[in-house]
């Protein structure tokens, strides 16, 4: 395989993460987050305080917020992993990163990110219960480098 962007993610407790699951159509958001906290002094200055490397520069982590639609099984295993860390490739990975079929451990991984798993909402898409739609939010526990 080769790096692309994918149909899948990877999401696991295990690192490297091997469990796949399609993000839905346009459910992805993959803004990088900065944290930065303002307050104003008493005379109204302002003082911004940013995490920052060496060299001055922010520090961005990637938290993403995604929504799948899963089956029973893969909702009770998803649900089941809410408040862990977790191992997350996003969909642009190689699939063959370790020239052994898998992707490379993190934190020597390119593509593998350590997480905390939220999830944000979990509906019903039919009488049945066979199909679920679940928003998760991925919190990242590791600065992008």
């Amino acid at each position: 395989m080769a790096v692309e962007m994918h149909d899948h993610i990877h999401l696991d407790t295990d690192n490297p993460p091997t469990d796949t699951y399609k993000v839905a159509h346009g459910t992805l958001d993959h803004t990088p987050n900065v944290p930065v906290a303002v307050e104003r002094a008493l005379n109204g200055k302002l003082h911004v305080h940013t995490l920052a490397d060496d060299s001055g520069d922010p520090i961005p982590f990637q938290s993403d917020k995604l929504r799948m639609k899963l089956t029973y099984a893969e909702m009770v295993a998803l649900t089941g992993m809410a408040g862990k860390t977790v191992y997350y490739a996003f969909n642009y990975h190689d699939d063959d990163e370790d020239g052994g079929g898998s992707l490379d451990i993190w934190p020597d991984s390119s593509y593998v990110v350590r997480s905390i798993l939220l999830v944000r909402q979990v509906t019903n898409m039919d009488p049945r219960a066979s199909h679920w739609l679940v928003t998760i939010e991925l919190i990242d526990d590791d600065a992008v480098t």
